[in-house]
């Protein structure tokens, strides 16, 4: 589990995996159901000091890497979400999802909820 001094994100949150942005803007492109569901904006980004793209682009950031120089992102053109990958040092949004946790995770019986228990029920 992330705590707040080793991401971004705050404890308990993550920033998306690269299978998870593969179910927002790779499912069903053009789909309005998970564009509607992520609330994406046009903020552009910014490459070497420069703003660019502003009101015609929205870029966010994953947890994982591509190679060496690029990581996954999730982008929104106004109109599609998809799946791409960009330069590292660019900056982008970061958009924190919650972790998925299952009973082998907790180690505090106050860290169990509804969703752990209809996960571990619907298994059965």
């Amino acid at each position: 589990m992330n705590t707040a001094t080793e991401s971004v994100c705050p404890k308990g949150w993550t920033l998306p995996s690269k299978k998870q942005i593969d179910n927002i803007g790779g499912a069903s492109p053009g789909s309005t159901t998970y564009i509607t569901s992520f609330s994406p904006v046009l903020g552009g980004g910014q490459r070497n000091g420069t703003l660019y793209d502003e009101a015609r682009a929205g870029v966010w950031w994953t947890s994982e890497t591509y190679n060496n120089t690029l990581r996954y992102i999730l982008r929104y053109n106004g109109d599609n979400l998809y799946n791409s990958y960009n330069r590292r040092e660019d900056g982008y949004y970061i958009r924190c999802v919650s972790e998925e946790k299952t009973v082998t995770d907790l180690t505090y019986l106050q860290d169990m909820t509804g969703g752990i228990v209809n996960n571990r029920i619907g298994r059965h």
